[in-house]
This record gives C-alpha cells, sequence and structure tokens, in this order.
C-alpha cells in the first residue's frame, strides 16, 4: 500500500520522439522500484516538468535513499546496495541500468539523488515542439 500523487503530467503541444515501448519500459521500472523500496503507507511522487528543452519525469519515493558516494553506482548492471536498500525487496540490479540505456537511446540522461525522505530519479528525455 502507497499513496502515488502525479504531479504537472499536463503538457499540451510538446511532442517527444522515441519508441514509445522503451519509454513505457522505463517509467514503469522507475514506478516500479519506488513501490518496492517505499515503506508500506509511504508517498510516491511521479512529476514531469519541462526543463532546457527535456521532459523531465521524475520519480520519488520515501524509501530512505542511498548512500551519497553510491549514486552514480546504483546505474551499473546487477548492482544492489544492500546497506540502504532492503534485500527483501527482490530484484537483479538490472532495472536503473536499463532506464539509462533507454535514456541514452533517445538521447537523454537519467540521474539519482537523495530527497529529504528517500530517493528521486529523473528521466530527463529531449523533446520536439509540437508542429
Amino acid at each position: 500500500h502507497v499513496s502515488i500523487t502525479l504531479q504537472n503530467i499536463n503538457y499540451p503541444g510538446l511532442d517527444i520522439t522515441g519508441v514509445p515501448f522503451l519509454l513505457d519500459r522505463a517509467l514503469d521500472n522507475l514506478i516500479n522500484n519506488a513501490v518496492r523500496h517505499s515503506p508500506e503507507y509511504g508517498n510516491i511522487i511521479v512529476s514531469c516538468e519541462i526543463e532546457n528543452g527535456h521532459c523531465c519525469f521524475g520519480v520519488s519515493d520515501e524509501g530512505g535513499g542511498v548512500p551519497a558516494e553510491s549514486l552514480d553506482r546504483i546505474f551499473e548492471p546487477f548492482v544492489r546496495l544492500d546497506s540502504s536498500r532492503n534485500r527483501q525487496t527482490g530484484g537483479f540490479g538490472l532495472g536503473l541500468s536499463l532506464v539509462q540505456r533507454i535514456a541514452k537511446l533517445h538521447r537523454g540522461s537519467v540521474v539519482a539523488s537523495n530527497c529529504p525522505n528517500g530517493l528521486e530519479v529523473k528521466l530527463n528525455i529531449p523533446l520536439e515542439r509540437g508542429k
């Protein structure tokens, strides 16, 4: 049981050029990670902002975050930070690696940062103004 809040999701006239299945998979991985690592009755925020010609999807959880020195490592295949993320949550450590590969395929990026109550991951994908 978690609460998911959507923020700033409606941006008419914007067009992201990409592979819909892969972008859907990336967002699905981010949301599933947030659900997996949030405490019961925790809050997850899914947001969408337009920044510097990119559509920036953000997913934040209340899972306690990760050690600052490990933020870049979480995008490596098979990396699991058991000291900060509970091993009982499952997974093989491939989800965020896949998100990063999808972002790069779309000429975008993904970045993680600790927020006051957990972890926030932002997926940045270039966009084009609607025709």
